[in-house]
């Protein structure tokens, strides 16, 4: 898998799940690539819909088993970005213990709850690169 976006007239690979998968790196790092990649989206500058078949993988199998940052980090930018696909996936990895549900509770997966959130924040972005 590789997914590409353009970051600051910097291109931004990320082949193969790195550093996220990095099992050696830092949690907190390897969570700060799941939020990069949901900005990303945010900002429409990489597809949606690879980050969510990314986000997909993660939580059903690119993922450890065992609880840290990067779950808590899924959860949080999959609501972000309204992956609703990624949802059962991630209800299962509460239900295993491994997100927190001090960091974003489980009844933030929602449907209902995370539609406005994302549309709001669509426009924001559209705002933001329009000046």
């Amino acid at each position: 898998m590789e997914i590409c976006g353009v970051l600051d007239r910097k291109r931004i690979t990320v082949r193969n799940g790195q550093p996220v998968v990095n099992r050696d790196a830092d949690q907190y790092g390897r969570g700060a690539g799941v939020s990069a990649l949901a900005l990303l989206v945010a900002w429409a500058e990489i597809p949606r819909e690879s980050v969510v078949e990314y986000f997909l993988w993660l939580a059903q199998e690119g993922l450890e088993r065992k609880p840290n940052q990067v779950w808590d980090s899924l959860v949080a930018e999959s609501a972000d970005i309204e992956a609703l696909v990624v949802f059962p996936a991630l209800r299962r990895a509460y239900s295993d213990g491994l997100a927190d549900p001090q960091s974003i509770a489980p009844d933030e997966l929602a449907e209902s709850r995370i539609s406005a959130a994302w549309t709001n924040a669509r426009s924001h972005a559209r705002a933001s690169t329009a000046h």
